[in-house]
Protein backbone atom coordinates (compact mmCIF):
# COMPACT_ATOMS: atom_id res chain seq x y z
CA UNK A 1 0.00 0.00 0.00
CA UNK A 2 1.34 3.38 -0.76
CA UNK A 3 0.27 6.04 1.64
CA UNK A 4 0.93 9.89 1.69
CA UNK A 5 2.33 11.54 4.56
CA UNK A 6 -0.90 12.75 5.60
CA UNK A 7 -3.16 9.71 5.09
CA UNK A 8 -4.98 8.76 2.55
CA UNK A 9 -4.51 6.78 -0.59
CA UNK A 10 -2.36 7.82 -3.89
CA UNK A 11 -4.34 7.04 -7.27
CA UNK A 12 -1.71 3.94 -8.18
CA UNK A 13 -2.95 2.12 -5.25
CA UNK A 14 -6.25 0.42 -5.09
CA UNK A 15 -5.42 -0.85 -1.57
CA UNK A 16 -7.06 0.92 1.48
CA UNK A 17 -8.19 -0.70 4.85
CA UNK A 18 -11.80 -0.60 5.43
CA UNK A 19 -11.27 0.86 8.31
CA UNK A 20 -8.90 3.54 6.90
CA UNK A 21 -11.48 4.46 4.45
CA UNK A 22 -14.41 4.49 6.96
CA UNK A 23 -11.85 7.47 9.12
CA UNK A 24 -11.43 9.30 6.24
CA UNK A 25 -14.93 9.53 5.17
CA UNK A 26 -16.40 10.35 8.57
CA UNK A 27 -13.76 13.17 9.11
CA UNK A 28 -15.22 14.45 5.59
CA UNK A 29 -18.79 14.46 7.08
CA UNK A 30 -17.28 15.91 9.98
CA UNK A 31 -15.62 18.71 8.52
CA UNK A 32 -18.34 19.70 5.72
CA UNK A 33 -21.81 20.12 6.11
CA UNK A 34 -24.24 17.47 5.74
CA UNK A 35 -25.74 18.92 2.56
CA UNK A 36 -25.11 17.15 -0.98
CA UNK A 37 -22.72 19.14 -2.48
CA UNK A 38 -24.69 18.96 -6.35
CA UNK A 39 -28.69 19.04 -5.26
CA UNK A 40 -27.87 20.64 -1.57
CA UNK A 41 -30.46 17.61 -0.23
CA UNK A 42 -29.83 16.76 2.91
CA UNK A 43 -27.25 13.74 4.25
CA UNK A 44 -27.46 11.81 7.06
CA UNK A 45 -24.97 9.42 8.27
CA UNK A 46 -24.59 5.72 7.68
CA UNK A 47 -27.54 4.60 9.69
CA UNK A 48 -29.84 6.96 7.84
CA UNK A 49 -31.80 6.47 4.72
CA UNK A 50 -30.13 9.17 2.58
CA UNK A 51 -26.63 8.30 3.22
CA UNK A 52 -24.24 9.92 2.33
CA UNK A 53 -21.00 9.31 -0.60
CA UNK A 54 -17.70 10.68 -0.65
CA UNK A 55 -17.60 12.19 -3.85
CA UNK A 56 -13.53 12.81 -5.29
CA UNK A 57 -13.02 16.01 -6.45
CA UNK A 58 -10.60 15.16 -8.60
CA UNK A 59 -11.84 11.17 -9.90
CA UNK A 60 -9.43 8.93 -9.05
CA UNK A 61 -8.97 7.73 -12.79
CA UNK A 62 -7.63 11.49 -13.24
CA UNK A 63 -5.08 10.95 -10.41
CA UNK A 64 -6.94 12.36 -7.52
CA UNK A 65 -6.36 11.06 -3.92
CA UNK A 66 -8.28 8.93 -1.38
CA UNK A 67 -7.71 11.82 1.02
CA UNK A 68 -10.04 13.99 3.03
CA UNK A 69 -8.77 17.04 0.77
CA UNK A 70 -10.16 15.23 -2.19
CA UNK A 71 -13.35 14.53 -1.09
CA UNK A 72 -16.56 16.07 -0.57
CA UNK A 73 -20.10 15.09 0.32
CA UNK A 74 -22.74 14.27 -2.11
CA UNK A 75 -25.59 12.31 -2.68
CA UNK A 76 -25.57 8.66 -3.71
CA UNK A 77 -27.40 9.61 -7.24
CA UNK A 78 -25.59 12.38 -7.79
CA UNK A 79 -22.35 11.16 -7.40
CA UNK A 80 -23.25 7.71 -9.67
CA UNK A 81 -24.42 10.54 -11.71
CA UNK A 82 -20.93 12.59 -11.43
CA UNK A 83 -18.95 9.54 -12.63
CA UNK A 84 -15.27 10.03 -13.57
CA UNK A 85 -16.50 13.53 -14.98
CA UNK A 86 -14.35 16.91 -14.00
CA UNK A 87 -16.53 19.29 -11.45
CA UNK A 88 -16.82 21.73 -15.05
CA UNK A 89 -17.90 18.84 -16.83
CA UNK A 90 -20.73 17.96 -14.53
CA UNK A 91 -21.99 21.33 -13.86
CA UNK A 92 -22.63 21.66 -17.79
CA UNK A 93 -24.29 18.27 -17.49
CA UNK A 94 -26.62 19.22 -14.83
CA UNK A 95 -27.18 23.08 -16.28
CA UNK A 96 -28.14 21.32 -19.88
CA UNK A 97 -30.54 18.94 -18.13
CA UNK A 98 -31.75 21.34 -16.49
CA UNK A 99 -32.12 23.37 -19.21
CA UNK A 100 -33.78 20.72 -22.05
CA UNK A 101 -36.02 20.33 -18.32
CA UNK A 102 -37.36 23.62 -18.75
CA UNK A 103 -37.93 25.17 -21.85
CA UNK A 104 -37.42 28.65 -22.55
CA UNK A 105 -40.75 30.63 -23.16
Amino acid sequence: MRKIASGGLRPTSDFLYWSERDAIREEVFARDLPFCVWCQNELGDHRSNSYYSADHVIPRSEGGWYHPDNLALSCQPCNRERGNRSILQYMVFRAQRSYIARPPG
